[in-house]
């Protein structure tokens, strides 16, 4: 177990209730091929525990916390999402990962177009080669995400504005109005607040 999943078993111990948000996550994950599904919540509302919970029920959900003290960062975001599915493909498929190339500038930023362009091409791969198999990636503190780390007028961690089938992200953040969300996104998505 790495850090970052016993953080979450860690969130859900004695967790208890709140089944409509899990009958609301699963009914999107099986009427959509793909997409975005955020929980708003104020702070304490128990947001990062749903989350920490729906994690420890579905083992093969790649987790990440933007909260933890510099994990709100694209360079150290990107790493640990690429390493998670490059041994998710591992693990589950016959087709080894492919070489992920350097994505830093020299000023310590990961460039837009190679890094936008890694993630979407590594998400790409997962789709293409364990097409039975969702792919669920949450990300917990949206909100508190670093958009100084990274481009401007870019995706939140250069989120893809397009994903392939079976690919789904599932976020948690505080309330923000929609022009400060810092998502651009062309896939279903739908929002619980």
């Amino acid at each position: 177990m790495n850090s970052l999943s016993f953080s979450a078993s860690a969130k859900s111990e004695n967790f208890v209730g709140r089944d409509f948000i899990f009958t609301a996550i699963n009914n999107f994950l099986h009427c959509y091929p793909k997409g975005y599904f955020t929980i708003v919540g104020v702070p304490g509302s128990g947001k990062s525990a749903i989350l920490a919970q729906f994690v420890r029920q579905n083992p093969h959900t790649i987790y990440y916390n933007a909260q933890i003290a510099g994990k709100n960062r694209v360079e150290a975001f990107f790493p640990e999402a690429c390493t998670q599915l490059n041994l998710l493909l591992e693990n589950l498929s016959s087709t080894p990962p492919q070489p992920s190339p350097q994505t830093m500038t020299e000023t310590g930023f990961i460039n837009a177009n190679e890094g936008s362009w890694l993630f979407s091409n590594l998400l790409q791969q997962v789709s293409e080669n364990l097409p039975d198999q969702k792919i669920i990636i949450v990300i917990d503190g949206l909100d508190g995400i670093d958009i100084n780390s990274q481009a401007v007028g870019t995706n939140l961690f250069y989120l893809p504005r397009y994903l392939p089938d079976q690919i789904y992200f599932i976020f948690a953040r505080r309330p923000y109005q929609k022009s400060h969300s810092g998502l651009l996104i062309e896939a279903p998505s739908q929002i619980l607040a």
